[in-house]
C-alpha cells in the first residue's frame, strides 16, 4: 500500500477528481488540504495556492492513477507522487484489498511512470 498525493491548483477541479479516484475505486476515502508554496530565488519569492489530495492505495495502482487523471484532467494535475505505507491496521488493509479497484496488467508492471 501507499499513500499518494495529487496536487492541483484548481479548487473546483480538485472536486471533480476527487468523485473520478472514488467512482474508480481507486481509495475509499480522500484527504484534502489547502497549502500555498513558496518559491524564492535571489531576487524574489513567488506563491501559488494548491490543494493536495492525499490518499492510500494500492502501490500497483499509482501508474495507472497517475495516467488515468493525466488523461482525465489535462493541465490540472502539478505533480502526483507517493510515499509507501509501513504499517497499517489488518482490519483496514483487507478492506482496501478487498474494495480498490485491481491493477490493470499492463499498467501495474513497476510503481514509476515514464514523463513525456
Amino acid at each position: 500500500m501507499i499513500k499518494m498525493y495529487v496536487d492541483t491548483s484548481n479548487k473546483e477541479r480538485s472536486q471533480e477528481i476527487i468523485s473520478f479516484i472514488l467512482n474508480n475505486k481507486y481509495a475509499l476515502s480522500i484527504n484534502t488540504a489547502d497549502e500555498r508554496i513558496y518559491i524564492c530565488d535571489e531576487e524574489s519569492c513567488l506563491t501559488e495556492d494548491i490543494y493536495r489530495l492525499h490518499f492510500i492505495t494500492r502501490a500497483r495502482l499509482f501508474k495507472q492513477i497517475h495516467n488515468d487523471l493525466k488523461k482525465q484532467f489535462k493541465g490540472d494535475i502539478i505533480k502526483s507522487y507517493a510515499t509507501p505505507i509501513t504499517a497499517l491496521n489488518n482490519q483496514y488493509r483487507e478492506e482496501l484489498e478487498k474494495e480498490l479497484t485491481e491493477p490493470n496488467k499492463k499498467e501495474s508492471e513497476g510503481i514509476g511512470f515514464e514523463p513525456n
